[in-house]
């Protein structure tokens, strides 16, 4: 069943941000905290180590109360709930990422992170990609997968995975 345009709001990455965490089994880096994302990170880090980066302190704490079992972290499980004051000094070296997210508040920011992360990760996932000046970046890795029926927008991009997978899993909301 086809969907146009439906607006989700803050969640609607979630439709894509599942099947790839599910896909995948290492370690997932997500840049911006949030409620739908953060909580899901949560819940996968049981079994793999999450890492999530915010540059709102004020924020960073809310979300953290939020999620109270983030505390429980070693190098191959738990989520790492982590105060960054600019994205661009992220650690990002000591771990190969199977996933990455990206939605902190700065759009600017975002397209950075896509250059920074490009070829460290398996799969980048981007939120608000209706925004024109975040694709120029996207438009450079190998393999692009866009859903565009939900707003704002989600794409996911990869250097290593052509994303066959995700538009089959995702063709009943294809445009």
């Amino acid at each position: 069943m086809k969907t146009t345009n439906l607006q989700l709001e803050y969640g609607s990455h979630m439709i894509v941000l599942l099947p790839c965490l599910h896909r995948t089994q290492g370690p997932v880096l997500e840049f911006g905290a949030g409620y739908f994302s953060t909580m899901l990170l949560s819940l996968y880090s049981q079994t793999r180590y999450c890492r999530t980066m915010e540059s709102d302190r004020h924020w960073l704490e809310k979300v953290r109360n939020f999620f109270p079992g983030c505390r429980d972290v070693s190098e191959n499980r738990g989520h790492d709930l982590q105060y960054i004051s600019d994205y661009r000094d992220a650690v990002i070296e000591d771990h190969a990422w199977d996933v990455v997210f990206i939605d902190q508040g700065d759009y600017q920011s975002r397209a950075e992170t896509a250059q920074l992360v490009k070829d460290k990760s398996r799969l980048v996932i981007m939120h608000d990609t209706e925004i024109e000046e975040l694709n120029a970046v996207l438009d450079g890795y190998c393999y692009r997968y866009d859903l565009k029926s939900f707003l704002p927008n989600t794409s996911i991009v990869s250097q290593v995975d052509d994303l066959t997978w995700l538009a089959e899993i995702l063709k009943a909301y294809a445009d």
